[in-house]
């Protein structure tokens, strides 16, 4: 039903408030009237009290992937890193079992991460914050050319970068807006394994100052990007053009 009012039924009477520029222009190319505002929270009342390990450094993944996100590619990755590196990778919201019959992840490479991979299924949403807040980084990986991932926005960015935790991820929907590589994050070159695998390198290479720099970066760019506050006039401005006519 979404998609027929959004293709067929929606008329120049409408406003609308887009989360996305693919949705934006869509609209606009439309003659519809139209405001981007990506995901945004209270960064004011979102925690950013960092607690990480100075040796070992922790990566998280928090949703419910199904196939949407590449849990596959970021299993693969991960699995390239050697034995010996000091790390973990937590995954939110999925078990092992689900990894391999629900995401596509090979068998091999989740048995070859060993200790290194953590599955922690489905968790209370404050708990994933309080997990995050622990995390070095988290995690994303998805289609670069699928209209979900061009359209939406994923919520589990905002999060990460208002709980001080820089994003590993590849370029989709309007993420290169705001991921800044190595300054709040790194960037995926691309959907591949190599190209995650070469961020991780990236990543596992940094000192625990640089790591922390980092963190800042981070949630700098939470508050300057995803704070309500920011977009007030922006939507004001839309409704006051409706109120005129």
């Amino acid at each position: 039903k979404k998609d027929r009012w959004n293709r067929i039924h929606i008329d120049k009477d409408v406003r609308v408030i887009s989360i996305s520029t693919y949705l934006q222009e869509y609209f606009q190319n439309k003659g519809i009237r139209t405001a981007r505002v990506p995901v945004i929270m209270d960064m004011k009342e979102m925690a950013h009290n960092k607690c990480v390990d100075r040796e070992k450094v922790v990566f998280v993944y928090a949703g419910s992937p199904g196939k949407k996100d590449y849990l596959h590619v970021v299993v693969r990755g991960f699995a390239e890193i050697p034995g010996s590196a000091s790390y973990e990778l937590r995954l939110i919201g999925v078990t092992r079992e689900q990894l391999v019959n629900q995401c596509g992840v090979d068998p091999a490479c989740v048995e070859k991460l060993g200790e290194h991979l953590c599955c922690m299924g489905r968790i209370p949403r404050e708990q994933v914050l309080e997990e995050l807040s622990r995390a070095d980084f988290t995690v994303l990986m998805r289609s670069q050319q699928q209209r979900y991932a061009k359209a939406g926005f994923p919520t589990k960015f905002v999060e990460s970068l208002a709980t001080a935790t820089p994003v590993i991820a590849n370029n989709t929907s309007d993420l290169g807006l705001y991921l800044k590589n190595g300054e709040n994050g790194f960037v995926a070159e691309g959907e591949s394994t190599d190209a995650l695998a070469d961020a991780l390198s990236q990543a596992m290479a940094l000192s625990y100052e640089e790591r922390i720099a980092m963190q800042h970066a981070a949630r700098k760019t939470a508050e300057s990007h995803f704070d309500y506050r920011s977009y007030v006039k922006i939507v004001e401005a839309l409704l006051e053009e409706e109120n005129r006519e």
